[in-house]
């Protein structure tokens, strides 16, 4: 009997031979009645319930824009029937743009049940599905009449915060719900840091359009990069807005969470983004974050941006 990761692996390995030459069979492995699941607000996104579903309205609707594509597995989290993994997804479409070009990963949840998948989630990135699939740009909207810095700023090392308190060694769990903790007390605007837990030579990649996403080689950089100045008079520090655990997938030292946001922009628009985290602990420190969100919804919220539709019609669309 397989494994869970080793179904997924097969799956994954599948869908790649599917995408380039059409020679393969990945349907097998799903359950008739799985659901598929891709975060987001983008016209890939939603819940597609059974596998009919997910291959007459799904699949089609990629296939309109999509002429090829290629998926691998770059590494799992998990034991039992629920895994995480690094996806590395590239497509080129219709009219030859090329999805992901930069072989960036992202990340998707399996569950797998009687040696079917009966689950999937999906979190790409959702900004160059917008951007490069369906040929929409990001437009800025009228400036805020917002002063700069108006509310906490989390780039800078905070002064005078509150330290949390040392003990010993802890699980890896307990260290990101710490970090955690840390965030929902800093968005609701207490004076702490919500960087504590992270270790001075942190690895965190944040994926995203130009501008919501970063790549930080050390504490330093994310506390630059990870909320740029420019955006902060955006954003709303208000209690109970934050990011909140809804499931847990650990494995050794390595903890993934998926998290629901909470809070809104200075317009007033709430912004309730979807979250996959994945957390790599060390000596009671985070020395290694992925994260993968709906970065589209960030990129209109906090960058007080909206899309807008491309002139030409879309190859493949309507057809």
């Amino acid at each position: 009997m397989m494994t869970t990761k080793e179904i997924v692996a097969e799956f994954v390995r599948r869908c790649d031979r599917a995408g380039r030459s059409g020679d393969a069979d990945p349907y097998s492995l799903l359950d008739d009645q799985v659901n598929f699941m891709v975060n987001g607000t983008t016209p890939l996104s939603g819940t597609f319930p059974g596998l009919n579903i997910l291959k007459i309205v799904l699949l089609d609707t990629v296939k309109k824009r999509v002429r090829r594509g290629s998926v691998s597995a770059e590494e799992f989290v998990g034991t039992g029937d629920r895994v995480a993994a690094l996806l590395r997804i590239t497509a080129e479409t219709v009219d030859g743009r090329i999805y992901n070009e930069n072989g960036e990963t992202c990340g998707c949840l399996f569950r797998v049940k009687d040696d079917r998948i009966t689950e999937i989630f999906l979190f790409p990135d959702t900004t160059l599905i917008e951007t490069v699939i369906y040929n929409r740009t990001y437009v800025l909207n009228q400036q805020l009449k917002a002063k700069a810095g108006s509310g906490p700023s989390l780039a800078p090392q905070p002064q005078g915060t509150r330290k949390i308190e040392s003990t010993s060694k802890k699980t890896p769990r307990q260290v990101v719900d710490q970090l955690i903790t840390l965030y929902i007390r800093s968005f609701g605007g207490e004076a702490v840091d919500p960087f504590e837990m992270l270790d001075e030579n942190v690895y965190y990649i944040r994926h995203g359009y130009v501008g919501s996403e970063a790549k930080c080689n050390g504490l330093a950089e994310v506390r630059q990069k990870l909320f740029p100045q420019e955006v902060m008079p955006n954003v709303r520090f208000r209690p109970g807005y934050g990011t909140y655990p809804v499931e847990y997938i650990e494995e050794g030292n390595r903890v993934v969470v998926i998290m629901k946001g909470r809070g809104d922009n200075a317009r007033g628009i709430p912004y309730n983004n979807t979250y996959f985290f994945l957390f790599e602990v060390r000596d009671d420190k985070i020395v290694r974050v992925v994260e993968d969100l709906d970065a589209s919804l960030s990129k209109r919220c906090f960058w007080d941006t909206h899309l807008e539709e491309s002139e030409t019609p879309l190859e493949g669309v309507g057809k």
